[in-house]
């Protein structure tokens, strides 16, 4: 306390003591003031209250630092460690150019002192000298950052290719473990599509009804819309069928009394009003016809009687692999759009969870007794009932004249890569067949027939008659991430870069020869549910009766110029 007095006391003196000089200097008289009016003076000027305080807040200053810093130290320790390379850097640098610097403020300093300046000197001089200084520091620090950043690049690159070549290093050791190890082993390798690999690409081409079947349903109706006869009188028919209808309406007819020598004048008239030279127009050839002339087996039918045409088939649903405890659900909204349209309908009684030659036997006696009345069938296949079908049609040649169609989609015709794997690996091999045999009461065979080695060693010794049975194949894939089967298409696709609807892969749900369409936004659930849990826009019903359609018209025609060639 007395210090602080002294100090007032001194610094009051002081202040009075100028406060005189001051005033004698201009000449104005001046008068001794008292010291509650030097005090008074003292406090009220500037800069004084911040005098008498700053002793204190430069205490408290310190304690705050000496109470936050080492915890605030401590926190920022990772990232000083981190930086200290680029902040050595630039404080050296720094240091380096404020050195520089104060050494030639310092020399200026000193010229000053002992050289008088002279009067004529230019202006600015020192101004310039700093903005020379202050560019070349500049200058330093692009060129430090410069480096910096290089260094930062080489070094990150060398890290990346560092890391890549662990990476492979660990993927080929990777790759060794799983060859080694029996239940990760990729066993399909070199066998998906082997059915197809013998087939020309020429031939392939002409087969693709992928375009054919796209413009079809483009011109069905939405598929919010309900069916009703106009689908299937916008849909064409082969010649035959109509020819059958004909008949079967007036037994009594026959072709040798028909004006026309091939029994169908009728038809041929009924065809060219509703579309001259439909044939023709239906392949893209825009030809007209001669009189007399039949260019193709097409015949577009007149409204009263395309429906009649429809009604003289039948229809045989047969469903997939594990679809027995849903046989109420899976293909339900199908069969309920078919039989509303008035189409007789039938949904196969086999047990999806047996081997392809039960089921075959058991379709033998369901198409029989279909074509009991004369009618032909058509047969709605998926997934794995396109397999029993055809393993029914290649071991019951009695078959083939009941047939009208043969329709499959996602039938793993060449095998299954997931049943494949799971036949030649021993954990999930046993988990999945006890699955089947224990819990849904089905054979093993039902899975193991799918394997590629099974249907090599049956498609071998049992030949698909597909150049009598008009056939159509619809391969799909999904490549959408909404799918409820994404990790199984992932699965086929990371490990052995294939398409897949996450059961069945695209190159496997054809057969050689025929004709097929491919769909690549739909995935194995697709043609069996109409909503959930199927993802796709697809309408069940207008899907398979565009196949069916393509199937008796497009594919018999073409299954004719196969036999021509």
């Amino acid at each position: 306390g007395n210090n602080a007095v002294c100090v007032i006391t001194m610094q009051i003196l002081r202040q009075a003591q100028g406060n005189v000089l001051s005033k004698q200097a201009q000449g104005t008289p001046s008068a001794l003031l008292s010291p509650r009016q030097v005090v008074h003076q003292l406090v009220t000027q500037p800069g004084t209250s911040f005098e008498l305080v700053a002793p204190g807040v430069r205490l408290a200053a310190l304690g705050l630092i000496l109470t936050v810093g080492p915890p605030l130290m401590i926190l920022l320790a990772p990232v000083l460690i981190i930086l200290l390379p680029l902040l050595l850097l630039l404080g050296i640098t720094l240091m380096f150019i404020g050195a520089s610097r104060a050494f030639v403020g310092l020399g200026l300093s000193q010229g000053d002192c002992c050289v008088k300046p002279q009067p004529d000197a230019p202006e600015g001089t020192l101004a310039k000298l700093n903005e020379i200084t202050v560019q070349r520091g500049e200058s330093m620090v692009r060129q430090v950052s410069n480096v910096l950043r290089n260094s930062a690049s080489q070094m990150s690159h060398d890290i990346a290719h560092g890391l890549a070549e662990q990476l492979d290093a660990l993927r080929a050791e990777l790759r060794a473990w799983v060859g080694t190890n029996t239940n990760l082993r990729p066993y399909s390798n070199g066998k998906i599509g082997w059915l197809m690999m013998g087939q020309a690409e020429s031939l392939t081409e002409k087969l693709d009804m992928s375009e054919r079947f796209h413009h079809l349903l483009s011109t069905l109706p939405p598929a919010h819309e309900l069916l009703t006869h106009d689908v299937l009188r916008s849909l064409p028919l082969p010649r035959r069928v109509v020819t059958q209808t004909a008949s079967s309406r007036d037994p009594s007819a026959s072709p040798a009394q028909s004006p026309n020598p091939r029994g169908n004048q009728r038809v041929d008239e009924a065809a060219e009003q509703v579309a001259p030279g439909c044939g023709a127009n239906l392949r893209g050839d825009h030809a007209p016809l001669k009189s007399g002339e039949v260019a193709c087996d097409y015949a577009m039918f007149m409204p009263s009687e395309l429906p009649a045409a429809w009604r003289s088939l039948k229809f045989l649903l047969v469903p997939g692999l594990l679809t027995k405890m849903l046989s109420h659900l899976a293909m339900a909204q199908l069969q309920a759009d078919l039989k509303r349209l008035g189409l007789q309908t039938r949904f196969s009684t086999i047990d999806t969870d047996q081997p392809l030659r039960v089921n075959a036997g058991v379709l033998r006696h369901e198409i029989l007794e279909l074509a009991e009345s004369g009618s032909r069938v058509i047969l709605l296949c998926h997934s794995k009932g396109g397999c029993d079908a055809v393993a029914a049609l290649s071991l019951f040649p009695e078959l083939l004249d009941a047939v009208a169609a043969l329709v499959t989609l996602q039938a793993p015709h060449s095998g299954s890569v997931i049943a494949h794997d799971l036949a030649h690996t021993d954990v999930q091999r046993s988990v999945a067949l006890a699955a089947i045999e224990k819990l849904l009461r089905g054979s093993k065979h039902a899975v193991l027939d799918l394997s590629y080695d099974n249907r090599q060693a049956f498609i071998k010794r049992h030949p698909f008659p597909g150049d009598v049975v008009p056939t159509l194949c619809v391969a799909c894939c999904e490549r959408r991430p909404i799918s409820l089967l994404r990790p199984a298409i992932d699965y086929v696709a990371l490990r052995y870069g294939e398409k897949s609807d996450g059961c069945v892969c695209q190159a496997d749900a054809t057969l050689p020869g025929c004709p097929f369409v491919k769909i690549h936004d739909m995935d194995h659930f697709g043609p069996a549910w109409r909503s959930f849990p199927a993802t796709d826009s697809y309408d069940p019903a207008r899907l398979w009766l565009v196949c069916a359609s393509i199937a008796m018209c497009e594919a018999a025609t073409r299954s004719d110029e196969l036999k021509g060639l």
